[in-house]
């Protein structure tokens, strides 16, 4: 069982390209992860989530995705 290790280059990309080699390349996360996830505690009615969707498309800010609750689901 291998405790330590250590790996040495003269720049960062020798080390971590060494790194790489050893515990293989890391995965890709998904494209909406990179985005803007809008949160909100609750919306009150499915009209208040679809028109707060449109006002990012109408603004142009990017919206990976939306997380929260309608009020009266509950």
């Amino acid at each position: 069982m291998l405790d330590e290790c250590f790996l040495a280059g003269n720049f960062l990309d020798d080390v971590i390209a060494q790194n790489r080699k050893l515990t293989g390349k890391a995965a890709l996360l998904p494209g909406w992860m990179f985005g803007y996830l809008q949160s909100r505690e609750r919306y009150e009615t499915e009209k208040e989530i679809e028109d707060t969707v449109e006002r990012f498309r109408k603004t142009g800010l990017g919206l990976a995705g939306m997380e929260g609750r309608r009020n009266d689901v509950l």
